[in-house]
């Protein structure tokens, strides 16, 4: 652009790079470097979103130029008393000084005649003139100008002028891009100024449509749209219930939407049906806002719609969208729809980019990616081919957001933007961390996934806290935030970031899980993690017992976030207070299960081995029985003692007898229960696994899922204890309230190898293998390795031969090194002493020494339980 000065025969030029004033061949003056992004396209992309708001200005009077009564401020801060209507060119010189160049507006150098080289400028000098009429005779052609011409319809409603800017829109032949978010926010409140206007806020909406048709009498295709638009936008203004107003709205739409392409032909080479364009637009409109009720929303189905466009169109991208779309509010068993839909949309996009030289709609195609890889992630199982799909799917994403955030030149959004940019970022990590779930084969690429989730997460907590005040929504991304801090072992970071999501949220239960498992981590904060833990579920406990039915009151969700929490507590309990206190406190934490699943106390108890409470309370409990508060769980290892290593810091290891072991903190509860029993094979009762006959009130299979892990975690601890029978019954109820899963064989495998019945410890980790030999059976697998690696000499055999033992251990290794790339369990110490065993069979001393290692830097900062694994079932 050029702002020329014919009088003094000065021109100012306007470079991306360079900005100077040149009189004749001569530069008289040189002006400072612009200090953000100056091109044109950077300029419009902050007007359209929003970065940079456009000046309001006064309606126009009797249909004349606006008349500025009272001082406005422009973009560079300085008052425009007293300035001509007439004349805009100080304003604009303002804008263009400021917000283009930060240069000092006031220079006696700048020139005052302007000469456009640009239709956007001189429409805007119009807009800031307030010449509306002008502007009512201006034809659009870009999303800038469509921007000034909503902002003056806008500005005008309550003007005589608002029935012709009206019936002009109605003319046109498209809707704002998406990418204009300024455009479709001007759209919301003209509509809703609109039923103001018509003075029929909160009656029929019968009488607003009649209102409406009076005020556009154009009957053009778009006009008809566009008038579904403002009604749709209008109706939460109206007397009836929004879903009433909304089908009514919906069902004019596809009569008139059906009646308009049946009359259309598929069109010739040289031409276009724009109607089927527009309709879809419109469906999509009214299927993707968020305003619009899932009731009403049933009575929009746009098969006949998509069928119809498809077959009268040509690479009608927004055809392919709806279909996409419709395809996705199908459900998961749209999957294989899903795919072949957003790949031909993608074809579309490219080609249109190729046609064009740039993407026609930026932000419509990264919303299309975004919830189409959202529907993606609730197929962890998806096939590898998918998953390829799904990765190159992501990193177009990023490149197209790294696109969109040139364009604006600038880190400075407005708040509806700066939102709109967090959700992105916070989705597109989620869509790292389902990629660092799904697969890594290797360590190093989990590494890098996990960086690219937190960091991706950090982009969006940077434009959450430029936000105040924030929204409750925002609690969700500082969890997220926090759980891949923790990933990377960065947990000073992850507890401040759980805290800001508590601040926002005080009453979410997750998080509160979350805080303590991380002030577990250090034995100075342990203990308020403990009195943390334990006022929450008295409060939890009070509140949910006087609700009329907890078990329709809370979601499947909910009811596991709460049994997370009580686990945690008992967890901290054992902890600070001793097993015992632990064991003593199980009855609160089952009293809570049968609040939650609506269960008779009586139904569902555990069998035997919780003492009753003493009247003299826990210290007394203590005092009695010699308890001395124990430190957290250990983790479970048995091995056979032949042979002690110490860790040299060279990471090498020695081979000694009589030593004193480095790893001695990761001391074996198995050994101990073990020892305790008497050292020999303790057999359990045959009619022990059956437990108790529990009759349960109808639940679904997540709800019994969730019961299943409470009697699961009940049982460890009764095997902790070294109540064989009690631990073996819990796994049996737990068996019974849901069914025999991987869980409860790999339970089952862990007493047996106490008991020293090897045979059946191995057949249940088979069992549970063969139901589920991926990465996600922590249990077996560890369970498995001890079994194969330390065998006691004096009980019997489980292998046929040497060989047979081999592949054993092979398949062991295998195992574990799958457990080092799993994202839910790579950092469990568990793993790594497990592994050092296999090299030390091996012979690898050097591996070895580098697995113990991590073995002992993991425990130094163990919780007491391990975070909470995604619900395995969806409801």
């Amino acid at each position: 652009m050029i702002i020329n000065n014919t009088n003094q025969n000065s021109t100012l030029v306007i470079n991306p790079t360079k900005l100077a004033i040149q009189k004749g061949n001569k530069m008289s003056a040189s002006l400072p470097s612009p200090q953000i992004p100056v091109t044109e396209d950077q300029i419009r992309y902050q007007l359209l979103t929003g970065v940079n708001p456009l000046p309001t200005l006064p309606p126009t009077v009797n249909g004349n130029k606006s008349l500025v009564t009272s001082p406005t401020t422009t973009h560079s801060g300085i008052s425009s008393n007293n300035r001509s209507p007439h004349d805009a060119t100080p304003q604009y010189r303002d804008l263009v000084t400021m917000v283009r160049y930060e240069i000092d507006p006031t220079s006696a150098d700048l020139p005052n005649h302007l000469v456009y080289s640009n239709p956007d400028d001189e429409m805007y000098v119009s807009y800031l003139n307030g010449d509306h009429k002008k502007i009512l005779s201006s034809k659009i052609n870009s999303e800038f100008q469509y921007l000034l011409f909503l902002k003056t319809v806008y500005t005008s409603l309550s003007t005589d002028l608002s029935g012709s800017f009206l019936n002009t829109w109605a003319s046109f032949t498209k809707f704002p891009k998406q990418t204009s978010l300024e455009s479709w926010r001007l759209i919301e409140l003209i509509s809703s100024q609109l039923i103001k206007e018509s003075g029929n806020e909160g009656q029929p909406l019968d009488k607003f449509t009649g209102y409406l048709k009076s005020k556009i009498k154009t009957d053009t295709v778009f006009a008809k749209l566009l008038k579904f638009i403002i009604l749709f936008k209008a109706a939460p203004h109206s007397l009836e219930p929004l879903s009433h107003s909304q089908e009514s709205i919906f069902t004019m739409f596809k009569q008139y939407s059906q009646s308009v392409l049946q009359s259309l032909k598929f069109p010739k080479a040289a031409e276009s049906n724009v109607e089927v364009s527009l309709i879809s637009q419109t469906a999509l409109f009214f299927t993707t806002s968020a305003s619009t009720n899932l009731k009403s929303a049933e009575k929009l189905d746009c098969t006949s719609i998509i069928e119809n466009g498809l077959y009268k169109s040509y690479q009608d991208t927004p055809t392919m969208k709806l279909w996409l779309v419709h395809a996705i509010q199908g459900g998961p068993s749209k999957l294989k729809t899903v795919v072949a839909a957003f790949k031909v949309y993608s074809d579309y996009v490219k080609d249109d980019k190729i046609l064009h030289g740039e993407y026609s709609d930026l932000w419509d195609v990264i919303n299309s990616f975004t919830f189409t890889l959202k529907y993606l992630t609730q197929f962890p199982d998806m096939t590898q081919e998918l998953f390829d799909k799904f990765k190159k799917w992501l990193a177009e994403l990023v490149v197209l957001t790294e696109l969109y955030l040139s364009k604006l030149g600038s880190n400075n959004y407005g708040v509806p933007l700066t939102k709109h940019l967090a959700r992105l970022w916070f989705e597109i990590g989620l869509f790292h961390k389902f990629t660092s779930i799904k697969s890594t084969p290797t360590v190093a690429i989990l590494q890098e996934r996990l960086t690219s989730t937190a960091t991706t997460f950090e982009k969006s907590i940077q434009l959450v806290d430029k936000l105040t005040p924030k929204d409750l929504t925002y609690a969700e991304y500082y969890y997220e935030y926090a759980l891949s801090l923790i990933k990377l072992n960065k947990k000073a970071s992850a507890v401040k970031n759980i805290r800001s999501a508590m601040r926002l949220d005080p009453n979410c239960v997750k998080y509160l899980n979350l805080a303590c498992l991380l002030y577990s981590t250090s034995e100075d904060q342990r203990e308020r993690a403990y009195t943390i833990s334990r006022d929450v579920m008295a409060h939890l406990q009070e509140y949910i017992g006087q609700a009329a039915d907890p078990s329709k009151e809370y979601t499947v969700s909910e009811k596991y976030d709460i049994l997370q929490l009580g686990m945690t507590w008992i967890a901290l309990i054992e902890s600070e207070l001793g097993l015992r206190t632990a064991l003593q406190s199980l009855d609160e934490l089952f009293a809570l299960v049968h609040l939650l699943m609506g269960m008779k106390t009586e139904e569902a108890t555990i069998t035997q081995g919780v003492p009753n409470r003493t009247p003299a309370g826990i210290d007394v409990l203590i005092e009695e029985e010699n308890i001395s508060p124990a430190h957290r769980p250990s983790i479970v290892i048995n091995r056979d003692g032949k042979e002690n290593f110490e860790l040299s810091r060279n990471t090498s290891v020695k081979s000694k007898n009589q030593v004193t072991r480095v790893l001695s903190r990761v001391a074996s509860t198995t050994k101990k229960a073990a020892n305790k029993a008497g050292g020999g094979a303790r057999k359990l009762k045959n009619d022990a696994r059956d437990g108790g006959k529990n009759k349960l009130k109808k639940l679904d299979d997540v709800e019994k899922k969730l019961i299943q892990d409470v009697w699961l975690f009940a049982s460890k601890l009764f095997e902790k204890d070294t109540n064989f029978e009690d631990a073996k019954i819990c796994i049996g109820d737990a068996e019974q309230v849901y069914k025999k899963t991987y869980q409860t064989h790999a339970r089952l495998g862990q007493l047996y190898t106490i008991c020293g019945d090897l045979k059946q410890a191995l057949q249940e980790f088979e069992l549970s293998l063969d139901l589920n030999e991926t990465a996600d059976n922590f249990e077996a697998i560890i369970g498995f390795t001890n079994l194969i690696l330390n065998q006691n000499a004096n009980t019997e055999t489980i292998f046929f031969s040497d060989q047979d033992k081999e592949s054993a251990v092979a398949r062991a290794k295998n195992y574990l090194y799958c457990l080092t790339t799993s994202y839910h369990w790579f950092q469990h110490s568990e793993i790594y002493l497990c592994l050092g065993s296999v090299l030390e069979w091996y012979g690898d001393e050097e591996a070895m020494g580098a697995a113990l290692w991590r073995c002992v830097s993991l425990e130094e900062s163990r919780a007491v339980r391990a975070l909470p694994v995604p619900l395995p079932l969806s409801k």
